[in-house]
């Protein structure tokens, strides 16, 4: 077998091989995968992707989910927002990378319920570090998702990493925050239409977390 071209030490030579024996047997878009040269040409792009956002992957079938993202959604789609905050998000492992990258398509083009957003939320929200997190259980966390997807969904936020964050804060306020007054700065942010998707849940979380000073009854 040629050898393929390597673009950094994230990708050892004998994970890209076993990664393109994977992709020959993979449901494919529109590449035949009789095309030998083609399903080369994608796992070297994998690896460029894998360089430029330093993912550093040992798993043949995480290489191989990458070229296959590649392939279906086309190779720029790493330059969109969505895809690059993803794989930016240098406090998840290559491969967390890759596996968030399947479920925050899934999300936008078949919506929360393929994924099964609740499970997705207890899940995402117990693998913080510990002093990140209260211990909130299951059914409050799958209380918060039901609600945070309303808000999202209300506010013209449809991908996964955002809707996400609008869940985060429901648990942070640990209320309905869009009926509090105290919570209005926060609101305003959210519906600013001037604002993408992104702008509004890094500002209106921002604010929630370093900004807002809890409002309390005088004894």
């Amino acid at each position: 077998m040629e050898a393929i071209e390597i673009q950094s030490n994230a990708v050892e030579e004998h994970v890209a091989r076993q990664a393109l024996g994977l992709l020959k047997i993979a449901p494919l878009a529109t590449t035949d995968p009789n095309d030998h040269a083609s399903l080369v040409e994608f796992i070297h792009k994998a690896t460029i992707v894998c360089h430029i956002f330093r993912l550093h992957i040992s798993s043949p079938e995480a290489l191989k989910n990458l070229s296959l993202a590649l392939e279906q959604w086309g190779v720029w789609f790493p330059k969109e927002q969505w895809a690059m905050t993803i794989l930016g998000n240098e406090e998840m492992s290559g491969e967390e990378r890759i596996n968030e990258l399947y479920r925050a398509k899934i999300f936008s083009d078949a919506g929360p319920e393929a994924l099964d957003f609740s499970t997705y939320c207890i899940l995402t929200y117990k693998q913080k570090a510990p002093e990140q997190r209260a211990d909130w259980d299951d059914e409050f966390i799958h209380f918060a998702a039901n609600m945070g997807l309303k808000i999202a969904q209300k506010h013209d936020i449809t991908d996964l990493t955002n809707t996400y964050l609008c869940v985060e804060m429901i648990l942070y306020c640990g209320d309905i925050y869009t009926d509090e007054p105290e919570y209005q700065p926060l609101v305003a942010f959210l519906a600013d239409k001037t604002l993408s998707p992104r702008e509004k849940t890094f500002h209106a979380y921002h604010w929630l977390i370093f900004e807002h000073e809890p409002n309390h009854e005088q004894e």
